[in-house]
């Protein structure tokens, strides 16, 4: 039930042995000068050492017109050396006329896998309290890239000319590379 000055309807999506992803509707009866921020879309997934985009959706209501101040906070505090770098910089604001932002999240090594909370608030000139809207980011570890190490023990080797000696050729696979590696020998 939406109150008589409107609210927010969380949708939510679930997909078996996915994070669940949120998105909201706003319903805005008021009247009064007003603004509401929300986030397309509600949730991301990102790789640490990776990046991805949202976009902060402002909703002018009752008339207002102004502009909008955003700033963000990290889990209840200041994003500030929490391994999160929002492009561009923080605070953003919207001009009077603008209703979109879009905002690229930098996740660094740092950043413990799990969700966090990421909470863009608004304020603005004339309109008491602020406006905050959450995107959920889910932080997880990087996905080796499949490949494979190559190395020969010892190295470099020394052979007298006429006679002969051993090398180890050792591979390693990585990454969930499970396939055949075909060793070739050329000399110079």
């Amino acid at each position: 039930r939406i109150g008589p000055n409107g609210g927010t309807i969380t949708i939510t999506t679930t997909t078996p042995g996915l994070p669940d992803k949120d998105t909201l509707v706003i319903v805005s009866t008021n009247s009064t000068p007003d603004f509401f921020l929300f986030p397309t879309p509600g949730s991301l997934t990102i790789q640490k050492g990776q990046s991805g985009t949202t976009t902060i959706n402002l909703q002018r209501t009752g008339g207002f017109t102004g502009d909008v101040t955003a700033n963000v906070l990290v889990g209840g505090g200041p994003s500030a050396g929490s391994g999160f770098t929002f492009t561009p910089a923080m605070p953003v604001t919207f001009a009077a006329g603008e209703t979109t932002k879009q905002i690229s999240i930098a996740i660094d090594q740092s950043v413990p896998v799990d969700s966090h909370t990421v909470t863009f608030v608004g304020s603005a000139v004339g309109i008491t309290g602020t406006r905050p809207c959450n995107i959920i980011v889910y932080v997880t570890a990087p996905t080796a890239t499949p490949d494979f190490t190559f190395s020969a023990t010892p190295s470099p080797l020394s052979v007298t000319q006429g006679s002969s000696t051993t090398a180890t050729l050792a591979i390693a696979r990585i990454g969930g590379f499970n396939g055949t590696v075909d060793v070739t020998a050329t000399t110079t």
